[in-house]
Protein backbone atom coordinates (compact mmCIF):
# COMPACT_ATOMS: atom_id res chain seq x y z
CA UNK A 1 0.00 0.00 0.00
CA UNK A 2 1.66 3.27 -0.72
CA UNK A 3 2.02 5.41 1.79
CA UNK A 4 0.12 9.16 2.86
CA UNK A 5 2.89 10.01 4.92
CA UNK A 6 5.52 9.27 2.34
CA UNK A 7 2.80 11.30 -0.36
CA UNK A 8 3.10 14.66 2.26
CA UNK A 9 6.90 14.01 2.79
CA UNK A 10 7.39 14.49 -1.27
CA UNK A 11 4.87 17.02 -1.21
CA UNK A 12 7.08 19.03 1.10
CA UNK A 13 9.89 18.33 -0.69
CA UNK A 14 8.52 19.08 -4.15
CA UNK A 15 6.06 21.89 -4.22
CA UNK A 16 8.26 25.00 -2.89
CA UNK A 17 10.77 24.62 -5.96
CA UNK A 18 7.02 24.88 -7.96
CA UNK A 19 6.40 28.52 -7.43
CA UNK A 20 6.34 29.52 -11.34
CA UNK A 21 5.78 27.83 -14.76
CA UNK A 22 8.68 29.35 -16.04
CA UNK A 23 10.93 27.93 -12.95
CA UNK A 24 10.95 24.26 -13.80
CA UNK A 25 11.82 21.79 -16.60
CA UNK A 26 9.25 19.74 -18.14
CA UNK A 27 10.50 16.22 -18.87
CA UNK A 28 10.00 14.74 -21.86
CA UNK A 29 7.56 11.81 -21.65
CA UNK A 30 9.03 8.30 -21.41
CA UNK A 31 7.36 7.51 -25.29
CA UNK A 32 4.41 8.66 -27.32
CA UNK A 33 2.39 7.57 -30.26
CA UNK A 34 -0.46 8.69 -32.47
CA UNK A 35 -3.67 6.33 -32.82
CA UNK A 36 -6.60 6.88 -34.94
CA UNK A 37 -9.76 4.32 -34.80
CA UNK A 38 -12.86 4.37 -37.25
CA UNK A 39 -16.43 4.77 -35.19
CA UNK A 40 -18.20 1.44 -35.10
CA UNK A 41 -22.07 1.25 -37.35
CA UNK A 42 -24.48 2.75 -34.87
CA UNK A 43 -22.14 4.68 -32.60
CA UNK A 44 -23.93 7.92 -31.82
CA UNK A 45 -23.22 11.17 -33.84
CA UNK A 46 -21.71 9.62 -37.00
CA UNK A 47 -21.75 11.84 -40.27
CA UNK A 48 -19.22 12.60 -43.06
CA UNK A 49 -17.47 14.62 -41.10
CA UNK A 50 -17.32 12.41 -38.38
CA UNK A 51 -16.41 8.41 -39.06
CA UNK A 52 -13.05 8.61 -37.35
CA UNK A 53 -11.59 9.78 -34.09
CA UNK A 54 -8.10 9.92 -33.12
CA UNK A 55 -5.25 11.52 -30.52
CA UNK A 56 -2.27 11.32 -29.04
CA UNK A 57 -0.91 9.09 -26.50
CA UNK A 58 1.89 10.35 -23.62
CA UNK A 59 3.25 7.48 -21.36
CA UNK A 60 4.96 8.63 -18.83
CA UNK A 61 6.49 5.45 -16.81
CA UNK A 62 8.37 5.29 -13.62
CA UNK A 63 10.03 1.71 -15.14
CA UNK A 64 13.22 1.96 -16.40
CA UNK A 65 12.50 -0.22 -19.53
CA UNK A 66 9.22 2.18 -20.01
CA UNK A 67 7.02 -0.49 -19.21
CA UNK A 68 3.65 0.00 -17.92
CA UNK A 69 3.36 -2.01 -14.61
CA UNK A 70 0.64 0.48 -12.58
CA UNK A 71 -1.41 2.34 -14.99
CA UNK A 72 -3.25 5.67 -14.13
CA UNK A 73 -5.12 6.65 -17.26
CA UNK A 74 -5.76 10.25 -18.03
CA UNK A 75 -8.10 11.71 -20.95
CA UNK A 76 -7.39 15.35 -21.20
CA UNK A 77 -9.72 17.74 -20.09
CA UNK A 78 -11.48 20.72 -22.15
CA UNK A 79 -9.91 22.39 -25.32
CA UNK A 80 -11.76 23.14 -27.65
CA UNK A 81 -8.97 24.78 -29.46
CA UNK A 82 -6.32 22.13 -29.34
CA UNK A 83 -3.91 24.18 -27.45
CA UNK A 84 -2.95 21.57 -24.79
CA UNK A 85 0.31 19.15 -25.53
CA UNK A 86 2.27 17.41 -23.25
CA UNK A 87 3.99 20.28 -21.80
CA UNK A 88 0.42 21.94 -20.91
CA UNK A 89 -1.05 18.99 -19.42
CA UNK A 90 2.05 17.59 -17.35
CA UNK A 91 2.07 21.17 -15.81
CA UNK A 92 -1.97 21.15 -15.12
CA UNK A 93 -1.13 17.68 -13.19
CA UNK A 94 1.50 19.01 -11.14
CA UNK A 95 0.87 22.73 -10.67
CA UNK A 96 1.05 23.90 -6.83
CA UNK A 97 1.25 20.49 -5.58
CA UNK A 98 2.98 17.90 -7.97
CA UNK A 99 0.75 15.43 -8.19
CA UNK A 100 1.59 13.87 -11.03
CA UNK A 101 5.32 13.38 -9.77
CA UNK A 102 4.53 12.23 -6.02
CA UNK A 103 2.80 9.47 -7.88
CA UNK A 104 5.81 8.82 -10.61
CA UNK A 105 7.87 8.58 -7.86
CA UNK A 106 5.89 6.09 -5.95
CA UNK A 107 5.79 3.90 -8.79
CA UNK A 108 2.22 4.79 -11.17
CA UNK A 109 2.57 5.51 -14.39
CA UNK A 110 0.56 8.11 -16.23
CA UNK A 111 -1.08 7.48 -19.63
CA UNK A 112 -2.28 10.61 -20.79
CA UNK A 113 -4.96 11.07 -23.83
CA UNK A 114 -4.67 14.29 -25.95
CA UNK A 115 -7.50 14.24 -28.35
CA UNK A 116 -6.78 15.47 -32.19
CA UNK A 117 -10.16 17.65 -31.62
CA UNK A 118 -11.20 18.70 -27.95
CA UNK A 119 -14.22 20.25 -29.25
CA UNK A 120 -15.49 17.24 -30.48
CA UNK A 121 -18.59 14.83 -29.49
CA UNK A 122 -17.54 13.89 -25.96
CA UNK A 123 -19.14 10.42 -27.18
CA UNK A 124 -16.25 10.39 -29.90
CA UNK A 125 -13.41 11.21 -27.28
CA UNK A 126 -14.68 8.78 -25.19
CA UNK A 127 -14.61 5.79 -27.61
CA UNK A 128 -10.64 7.03 -28.25
CA UNK A 129 -10.62 6.47 -24.29
CA UNK A 130 -11.84 2.81 -24.16
CA UNK A 131 -9.95 1.81 -27.30
CA UNK A 132 -6.51 3.25 -25.13
CA UNK A 133 -7.55 1.63 -22.00
CA UNK A 134 -8.36 -1.91 -24.17
CA UNK A 135 -4.54 -1.43 -25.20
CA UNK A 136 -3.18 -0.70 -21.79
CA UNK A 137 -4.53 -3.78 -20.68
CA UNK A 138 -2.98 -5.83 -23.28
CA UNK A 139 0.30 -3.97 -22.77
CA UNK A 140 0.81 -3.69 -18.96
CA UNK A 141 3.48 -6.14 -17.52
CA UNK A 142 1.20 -6.89 -14.05
CA UNK A 143 -2.01 -7.67 -12.77
CA UNK A 144 -2.33 -4.05 -11.54
CA UNK A 145 -5.92 -2.74 -11.80
CA UNK A 146 -5.97 0.63 -13.66
CA UNK A 147 -6.61 4.04 -11.64
CA UNK A 148 -8.49 6.33 -14.40
CA UNK A 149 -8.35 10.35 -13.07
CA UNK A 150 -10.87 12.62 -15.43
CA UNK A 151 -10.25 15.96 -15.11
CA UNK A 152 -12.74 18.61 -16.43
CA UNK A 153 -14.85 17.07 -19.61
CA UNK A 154 -12.12 14.85 -18.95
CA UNK A 155 -14.38 13.22 -16.30
CA UNK A 156 -17.57 13.05 -18.15
CA UNK A 157 -15.44 11.31 -21.13
CA UNK A 158 -14.41 8.95 -19.12
CA UNK A 159 -17.60 8.32 -17.30
CA UNK A 160 -18.81 7.53 -20.55
CA UNK A 161 -16.13 5.55 -22.19
CA UNK A 162 -16.07 3.15 -18.57
CA UNK A 163 -20.04 2.83 -18.98
CA UNK A 164 -20.43 1.79 -22.75
CA UNK A 165 -17.49 -0.71 -22.22
CA UNK A 166 -19.73 -2.16 -19.01
CA UNK A 167 -22.91 -2.26 -21.58
CA UNK A 168 -20.60 -4.00 -24.59
CA UNK A 169 -18.99 -6.79 -21.89
CA UNK A 170 -15.54 -5.09 -22.46
CA UNK A 171 -13.11 -5.33 -19.64
CA UNK A 172 -11.80 -2.03 -18.28
CA UNK A 173 -10.19 -3.93 -15.67
CA UNK A 174 -10.52 -0.12 -13.65
CA UNK A 175 -10.76 -0.49 -9.69
CA UNK A 176 -10.84 3.08 -9.24
CA UNK A 177 -12.44 6.24 -11.05
CA UNK A 178 -11.60 9.78 -9.75
CA UNK A 179 -14.07 12.86 -11.43
CA UNK A 180 -11.75 15.86 -10.96
CA UNK A 181 -13.96 19.23 -11.10
CA UNK A 182 -16.17 17.15 -14.12
CA UNK A 183 -19.67 18.74 -14.88
CA UNK A 184 -21.71 15.14 -14.55
CA UNK A 185 -24.47 17.45 -13.69
CA UNK A 186 -23.72 19.42 -16.76
CA UNK A 187 -22.68 23.23 -17.28
CA UNK A 188 -23.60 26.26 -17.04
CA UNK A 189 -22.44 28.74 -19.23
CA UNK A 190 -23.14 32.41 -18.35
CA UNK A 191 -25.18 34.35 -20.50
CA UNK A 192 -22.90 37.20 -21.14
CA UNK A 193 -20.77 35.10 -22.62
CA UNK A 194 -22.72 33.68 -24.90
CA UNK A 195 -23.64 37.05 -26.47
CA UNK A 196 -20.07 38.24 -26.77
CA UNK A 197 -19.51 34.82 -28.79
CA UNK A 198 -22.53 35.59 -30.63
CA UNK A 199 -21.96 39.09 -31.58
CA UNK A 200 -18.51 37.93 -32.76
CA UNK A 201 -19.67 35.25 -34.58
CA UNK A 202 -22.11 38.45 -36.30
CA UNK A 203 -19.67 40.67 -36.50
CA UNK A 204 -16.27 39.31 -37.64
CA UNK A 205 -14.87 38.01 -40.88
CA UNK A 206 -13.15 35.66 -42.41
CA UNK A 207 -11.27 33.30 -40.15
CA UNK A 208 -12.48 35.09 -37.08
CA UNK A 209 -16.05 34.66 -38.26
CA UNK A 210 -15.17 30.91 -38.91
CA UNK A 211 -13.74 30.44 -35.28
CA UNK A 212 -16.44 32.15 -34.12
CA UNK A 213 -19.22 30.36 -35.32
CA UNK A 214 -17.76 27.09 -34.28
CA UNK A 215 -17.51 28.15 -30.83
CA UNK A 216 -21.04 29.47 -30.62
CA UNK A 217 -22.40 26.30 -32.32
CA UNK A 218 -20.12 23.97 -29.81
CA UNK A 219 -22.08 25.94 -26.67
CA UNK A 220 -25.39 25.78 -28.22
CA UNK A 221 -24.73 22.12 -28.35
CA UNK A 222 -24.34 21.81 -24.72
Amino acid sequence: MKSITKIGLMLMVLAPAFTARGQITIPAPSTSFSVNYTLPAGYPNIDTDHETVGGTVYIYTSDPNKKIDNPIIVPEGFDPDNSKNWPELYYAFNEGQWTMECLYQLGYDFVIINNNDGGNFMEHNAYLFTKVVEWVNSTKTTGEKNIVIGPSMGGVVARYGLTYMEYMNINHDTRLFISLDAPQYGANVPMGLQHVIKYFKDAATDKESADAKKKYAMLKSN
